[in-house]
């Protein structure tokens, strides 16, 4: 009757942790999906789409204004002969972007994805991280990846879930021990009368 009570009472805490965990995960993905249904974050999908957009609308028109650059983009503007007329990123990041994308001919360089916008006589390159960001700029600086930010609060949610159920089950076994161990003593003593 002992062992198999105490096998009853580690199931119990086993299915405990793993409901807790359960509940945290798919409590998380529904925080997750209402925040990018919401535009709290911008998906990969949804950053693509922007940018794409705002290409589209650079390469019709003729001249070049930075309020039609999202927040989270990073662009330089330069002539076609690579001189520099304006940019979001300091000089010398922006030769070096020059430097990858126009002369190395790369479309990505960690962690950063560009696009090329050519008009006709100006060249706008366009950087941006493709992974799922906050849309406010102050948490985007702060937390640049939001997928990164939502596995770290998890794994945060359930070390707190198994420290308050550890608590409680030790305090639950404790309970059951210390009246083992008065029996035990009792019996030590030869006191039979319990």
């Amino acid at each position: 009757m002992g062992v198999k009570r105490l096998r009853s009472i580690f199931m119990r805490y086993i299915l405990i942790v793993a409901v807790g965990v359960l509940c945290i995960i798919f409590a998380n993905i529904w925080i997750y999906m209402t925040a990018i249904k919401t535009d709290v974050i911008y998906s990969t999908v949804e950053v693509e789409k922007i940018v794409n957009e705002v290409k589209e609308e650079l390469q019709a028109s003729s001249g070049f204004s930075s309020n039609a650059i999202p927040s989270f983009v990073e662009y330089a503007w330069f002539d076609l002969n690579g001189n520099l007329k304006q940019s979001s990123l300091k000089s010398s990041d922006a030769e070096l972007l020059w430097e990858s994308c126009i002369v190395n001919q790369k479309e990505s360089e960690r962690p950063y994805r560009f696009s090329l916008v050519k008009q006709e006589n100006d060249i706008i390159i366009l950087r941006y991280r493709f992974t799922a960001q906050f849309s406010n700029p102050i948490f985007r600086k702060i937390i640049p990846v939001a997928d990164l930010f939502a596995v770290i609060v998890s794994l945060i949610e359930v070390i707190v879930l198994l420290f308050i159920i550890s608590c409680f089950f030790g305090k639950y076994t404790g309970k059951k021990i210390e009246k083992l161990l008065t029996v035990t003593q009792k019996i030590k003593e030869q006191d039979l009368d319990f």
